[in-house]
């Protein structure tokens, strides 16, 4: 019920929400860009900082960083309710939402560049779930 419902229709309110017209000029796109590296890099950092400390590898640390970058849908609770609640201008809401969505989707094709390599194979051609990764290489 929630993922079939709830869910779209919680996305799709967000997005009814969204006015792109709000950014207009270069500078409202530059601050969007600012966003979008400032919310990349917190999330990014603060991941791969803690998978470091705990003993993980750069790389395995980089595909955790990467990772944290999928959050952003979460973000967009919080982000609708200060939006109703007036904390959050218009303009900004239209900026987090872009962020929300940008950081999703950059993250698949991260992840699929810092995996390719690991173990030999492309990530199309394995056969396993993610136990595979850890399996030696054929070869």
């Amino acid at each position: 019920m929630v993922r079939a419902v709830l869910l779209p229709v919680f996305f799709t309110h967000t997005g009814l929400r969204t006015d792109i017209g709000t950014l207009d000029g270069p500078f409202m796109w530059m601050m969007c860009g600012m966003v979008i590296l400032i919310a990349f890099a917190g999330k990014f950092g603060g991941a791969y900082f803690a998978a470091r400390v705990t003993g993980e590898s750069h790389r395995d640390a980089l595909t955790i960083g990467t990772w944290m970058n999928t959050r952003a849908p979460m973000e967009l609770v919080a982000l609708n309710a200060g939006y109703d609640l007036g904390v959050v201008p218009r303009p900004m809401f239209t900026m987090l939402v872009i962020m929300a969505i940008t950081s999703t989707f950059i993250t698949t094709p991260l992840v699929r560049l810092l995996m390719h390599d690991q173990i030999g194979i492309p990530v199309k051609q394995r056969a396993g779930g993610p136990e595979m990764l850890d399996a030696p290489a054929a070869g």
